[in-house]
């Protein structure tokens, strides 16, 4: 039995409730706005003016008419109203949407040298961020100088040597849309509006990744601005060898990556996808259901995806498949008929058929990741070939399915399967920084937790506290984690904490040698506002 809930509407969580907390500082007509949004913009306005005043009072202010005159791009700065609002709501997250006393919409490499040189001239007073996706917690920061990516976001295509030049602005949808019409693919991401950059600088996943591994696997060659303003190719065969292997999993710690070059891939014939759901309202029920989840991924091949989700207070198991091959039917593919019997009361919803990989798959994810006041982190865990024990699930589905606290919109753990290219590639780590154990990890979670923007410190807590209950309830069986930025200083309190620190993710070999090319490319840590590397002594 089906019903009219979708599952795309499940997966969401909170549904149209949850999207009416999120959406409303996004009205566009002031008679519109509730009182809480009305207050946000008033709010709003008196920040950018106290920006403002700071800016006039720095040294570096004078000398801004200067970097207009040198570039093609714009310099958009407090007093500039809606411009300059737009472009601090850039940052995805909400709670990380700080007040710059100048954000650079860069045009060109030569308008992103001249910032970088602008920059290290006023060092002292500068605080540097850069924004490409705006996923990054980091990249719209209070005070901070700016240099915005957005416009460069070009994507040619070599047909003849299957490759992709990928600018550093890109969103992940323009190079799909770039790659669609000739069936091509690269692994990179699995939501549409996640910026290329700061994806496959902390080594990047995507549905593609069983196949042909993290993106990092993929990435061929690097244009990259550095601490100097210098411009320079970095890639296996040329003297900048070590460069690009640090930039595989380094983060921004060594400049600013302008264009990127991929190896694409000639997917196979079909893609066979979709969400399934199943109605599970008892705890035994959805413990049953996930626990059917982790041990059919075993039987997972390398040309399939699999991404189980755990939301907050949902009486559902969701759950989404990709299989990609000759066959072009559930009937056709054995694992995909199992998936769709994961237990339960009944399946409320089930649309995997064959799609598109471009258009249907690469945007499913899409209503689980909404802009909003996000606590979010990230996890690793278990390991390849190994169910995880029945009890470990008992514990962490007992707290998801209990009742969200008042202040949160929604709460979800995302696990994604890994396996496949991504834990076969590179076991050595001489190509990329990435450590052998997190290759070897059996889940990539995503953990986050939305709350209502009218409750301030009391909702980011709650937030907080459900992420934490979760990194604790995993640690006994956490792997290291990719490095991306904490949703905040605070995550280092419990559960897989330690993984933002130090060697992590890399191992000691690995991370001495990433204290050297930071010490060789970036002495100073003037690029320090990413997932930072400590130059060595």
């Amino acid at each position: 039995m089906a019903t009219n809930i979708s599952a795309l509407q499940l997966l969401a969580g909170a549904g149209i409730a949850g999207a009416t907390y999120i959406g409303a500082s996004y009205l566009s007509k002031k008679s519109q706005l509730s009182s809480a949004a009305k207050k946000l913009l008033q709010r709003e306005e008196e920040e950018a003016q106290k920006a403002a005043l700071k800016l006039s009072s720095t040294k570096f202010f004078s000398d801004l008419d200067r970097l207009r005159a040198e570039i093609q791009g714009r310099v958009i700065l407090p007093v500039d109203g809606e411009e300059y609002h737009a472009c601090r709501r850039r940052a995805f997250n909400q709670n990380q949407r700080g007040f710059p006393l100048c954000v650079v919409r860069v045009l060109s490499v030569s308008d992103v040298v001249a910032c970088v040189r602008f920059a290290g001239k006023h060092r002292s007073e500068i605080n540097l961020c850069i924004a490409c996706g705006g996923h990054s917690s980091k990249c719209m920061m209070d005070g901070s100088f700016v240099i915005d990516l957005k416009d460069l976001k070009k994507v040619s295509l070599d047909l003849e040597n299957l490759t992709v030049s990928v600018e550093g602005g890109a969103y992940l949808e323009e190079v799909d849309k770039a790659l669609a019409p000739h069936n091509l693919g690269v692994p990179v991401g699995t939501y549409p509006q996640t910026g290329v950059g700061g994806l496959v600088l902390g080594a990047g996943y995507g549905f593609l990744a069983r196949m042909y591994g993290f993106s990092v696997d993929n990435f061929l060659e690097a244009e990259i601005v550095l601490h100097t303003g210098d411009v320079v190719t970095a890639n296996d065969n040329n003297e900048y060898s070590d460069l690009i292997w640090g930039l595989r999993g380094g983060s921004g710690n060594f400049g600013i990556v302008t264009k990127f070059v991929f190896k694409v891939h000639k997917l196979p014939k079909h893609c066979v996808c979709g969400a399934v759901a199943q109605l599970t309202p008892t705890l035994s029920s959805a413990v049953h259901s996930i626990s059917e989840f982790d041990r059919l991924v075993d039987d997972v091949p390398d040309n399939m995806a699999a991404l189980g989700v755990l939301a907050g207070g949902a009486p559902v198991s969701p759950s989404i498949w990709a299989h990609f091959g000759e066959e072009d039917s559930v009937s056709k593919i054995p694992v995909l008929q199992k998936a769709t019997k994961l237990g339960g009361w009944v399946t409320v919803s089930n649309n995997i058929k064959e799609q598109s990989y471009h258009k249907d798959l690469q945007s499913m994810t899409t209503p689980l990741v909404m802009s909003g006041h996000i606590y979010h982190t990230l996890v690793q865990f278990g390991q390849q070939g190994k169910p995880l024990p029945e009890e470990f699930w008992q514990t962490l589905v007992s707290f998801t399915r209990q009742k969200l606290n008042h202040t949160l919109v929604k709460a979800t753990l995302l696990l994604f399967f890994m396996g496949g290219k991504m834990a076969s590639n590179d076991r050595d780590g001489t190509k990329t920084c990435v450590s052998a154990s997190v290759r070897s990890a059996r889940y990539f979670g995503i953990i986050e937790a939305y709350w209502k923007p009218e409750f301030g410190e009391e909702g980011k807590n709650a937030a907080r506290e459900w992420a934490k209950k979760i990194t604790e309830i995993i640690k006994p069986q956490s792997n290291e984690a990719l490095r991306y930025a904490a949703a905040d200083d605070s995550v280092n309190t419990a559960g897989v904490v330690e993984i933002y620190k130090d060697q992590a993710g890399y191992g000691e070999e690995a991370y001495i040698k990433l204290r050297a090319l930071k010490k060789k490319y970036d002495p100073t840590n003037f690029f320090k506002n990413n997932v930072n590397i400590t130059p060595a002594e």
